[in-house]
């Protein structure tokens, strides 16, 4: 049976996330990408697998109007939140981690938007961050949506 494309597009964020770092012309080396049912809290994530992202997929929508074409055909819009923590002992220090991680989310995201050609676009749609009070923790979440087709059948 085939790869479903819900699947190549996940493969593909791994990939594309662990390839952030300063060797590869980012402003961040990330320590630690993995794929999680559910978001994992700072408490979850040791200070020494920082900067860390976990991929957290979401939901997959099909709107009734435009998203259904004849033959079967679907345009799926598939919602992953990416979790990220950073670690610094100043809130400058995880302020400035912070933007620099959501520079290199951006950056890598949008060098291939389709996914290596199993996605027809991708959108960074939303993002938060807290730079933490007086712990030595930050946090980014971002919104990321994707767009591919699939058949009614199958992908």
């Amino acid at each position: 049976m085939a790869t479903t494309s819900r699947q190549l597009v996940l493969d593909n964020i791994d990939t594309v996330l662990k390839t952030i770092t300063i060797a590869g012309g980012y402003k961040t080396t990330i320590d630690t990408v993995e794929r999680t049912r559910g978001a994992k809290t700072w408490e979850e994530v040791p200070s020494s697998d920082r900067p860390y992202i976990g991929i957290v997929p979401g939901k997959e929508s099909c709107p009734i109007d435009g998203g259904h074409f004849p033959f079967g055909r679907m345009r799926v819009t598939f919602h992953i939140d990416l979790i990220c923590y950073v670690t610094g002992s100043t809130a400058a220090t995880r302020s400035n981690a912070i933007s620099d991680f959501q520079d290199d989310i951006i950056s890598v995201l949008n060098k291939d938007p389709t996914r290596d050609k199993n996605a027809m676009s991708t959108y960074v749609v939303d993002w938060e961050s807290d730079e933490g009070s007086t712990e030595d923790d930050g946090y980014l979440l971002v919104g990321v949506d994707i767009i591919y087709n699939r058949k009614t059948s199958s992908t």
